[in-house]
């Protein structure tokens, strides 16, 4: 099964890389990103890298996905979004998404989202076509 890249307008959707490691940790040490998470701002590189390993595997598990959110003129990481969580049996998701504060009150957040729920019911995703969100 393939990672699905998906684009908006502004916005490319694809696989996170070792190459994004020093992209997420940008994001992920920052606060005001992590204010609402269930994790603290991370402090070591190590951590993105950790996390990026964490989101491909549960793509390659089919129990969720996770996008990057890159911009399609420079392909700049400015983000993350995708379904934490997904469940065959009960067509439903967790959507999650969290976006560099500098790119906040533009509408990127909203296009990603958007263009995954759209993907989502249609059922364009390995998961199949979900029902709830």
């Amino acid at each position: 099964m393939s990672f699905p890249t998906l684009e908006t307008n502004r916005l490319r959707l694809d696989q996170l890389s070792k190459e994004d490691s020093n992209s997420l940790f940008e994001l992920f040490s920052d606060n005001a990103v992590v204010e609402y998470y269930d994790l603290k701002a991370f402090t070591e590189l190590s951590q993105a890298s950790h996390l990026i390993e964490f989101f491909n595997a549960r793509f390659k598990e089919n129990s969720g996905i996770r996008w990057a959110i890159r911009l399609k003129e420079t392909n700049q990481l400015i983000g993350t979004c995708g379904f934490n969580s997904w469940s065959l049996k009960m067509k439903n998701a967790v959507l999650g998404y969290d976006l560099l504060p500098k790119y906040w009150n533009k509408g990127f957040t909203t296009e990603a989202v958007h263009r995954i729920v759209q993907a989502a019911f249609s059922g364009d995703l390995s998961c199949g076509k979900l029902n709830r969100i």
